[in-house]
């Protein structure tokens, strides 16, 4: 009944269904003062909206759907959220958005979630489980103070700018597990932070296009990258960077698997997969590269404004390309050995400073 905008009576999919969510939120939020909260349930079904639903300010209330037959569709003006959060919700209690197909339909500067509550009050304890997001600028779009939200078993398909952009500089604990990010054109980051605190971006497969990073994470404290399979059928002018963290503390990169044509045609090949830069607290581990060999690019640059960095079983073939070819890593940075790739040699301790310490390992 609270649907006006109905082009086809007969046809609900044709229909603006934004003021009915609205609604139902509204609804449901009334409930949420109970232990399991409301919950607005969509069926398999088409739902058009055409103006930004925001949740409510009060109580607390999940949405879930039948999975990616459940589509909600935004069908409205460009550069504004499906979804919006400004609200600080109970940290008792949690919010799960689950089982649902969000559609930005290609429109410009959409994103399915924008998460900015006012300042002074934290967003906490929202889930997103499950779901499909596709052809959208960003999945979810966070600022201001956030906390405790976990990102996990989605499907993001056709992102414009970013998968997951995090910035303002206060967003603590997320979690961003078990994910699939495939990009939609150039310049897009699947995972992109500015300021976060306790980062974990684990077990996630990130396709992208030419040019892109999976990873950009800038600014931040406690970031661990662990289990990223990143691949790039799109790449074949330039070597791009897959992982780049600068300015960041209590850094970890470990089982990170990259597959593509890196380095191929005219590009530069000093254009590094990883690139790690004003760091401070950094292990780095089982890295795997699997780029071409017309021109190969660096796997591996950290600079020499990093602090306390520790190597462990870094692959003996990128050994050469990761140091010391970086013009601006001082010589004097560098001490011990570096193996020849292919020599047999089992271990060789590496990098000892007050900068760098550890062992790189061959494989």
């Amino acid at each position: 009944d609270l649907g006006t905008d109905r082009p086809s009576e007969e046809d609900p999919g044709t229909w603006d269904w934004a003021p009915a969510i609205q609604g139902a939120l509204n609804y449901a939020a009334a409930l949420g003062h109970t232990v399991k909260g409301g919950v607005v349930y969509y069926p398999s079904g088409l739902f058009q909206i055409k103006s930004t639903v925001t949740y409510p300010s009060s109580g607390f209330v999940s949405m879930t759907g039948c999975g990616k037959s459940s589509e909600i569709r935004w069908n409205g003006a460009i550069n504004l959220p499906m979804f919006k959060m400004d609200s600080a919700f109970d940290d008792e209690k949690k919010i799960f958005i689950e089982k649902l197909h969000f559609n930005g339909n290609a429109t410009l500067g959409v994103n399915a979630f924008n998460i900015n509550p006012t300042p002074g009050f934290f967003t906490v304890n929202v889930t997103f489980r499950n779901n499909l997001f596709y052809k959208i600028n960003i999945a979810v779009d966070a600022a201001n103070e956030t906390d405790q939200i976990v990102f996990e078993d989605n499907y993001v398909l056709g992102y414009a700018t970013a998968g997951i952009n995090l910035r303002n500089g206060i967003c603590n604990n997320w979690f961003i597990k078990n994910n699939h990010f495939r990009a939609g054109g150039p310049g897009s980051v699947g995972v992109k932070s500015a300021g976060s605190q306790n980062l974990y971006i684990h077990n996630n497969t990130i396709q992208s296009g030419d040019p892109i990073k999976s990873v950009e994470v800038s600014g931040s404290g406690i970031v661990s990258v662990d289990g990223l399979y990143t691949e790039y059928p799109g790449v074949t002018d330039n070597g791009y960077t897959s992982v780049s963290i600068t300015g960041s503390d209590g850094v970890t990169l470990n089982n990170i698997s990259t597959h593509g044509p890196f380095g191929r045609g005219v590009g530069p090949a000093s254009d590094p997969i990883i690139f790690v830069d004003n760091c401070k607290d950094v292990t780095i581990g089982h890295l795997k590269h699997n780029v071409s060999a017309v021109m190969p690019a660096v796997h591996l640059k950290v600079t020499n404004t990093c602090e306390r960095v520790t190597l462990n079983q870094y692959p003996r073939s990128t050994l050469a390309l990761a140091f010391p070819l970086h013009p601006d890593t001082p010589a004097n940075i560098m001490h011990g050995y570096v193996p020849t790739p292919g020599s047999g040699d089992p271990e060789a301790t590496f990098i000892k400073s007050d900068k760098f310490i550890g062992q790189v390992r061959g494989t």
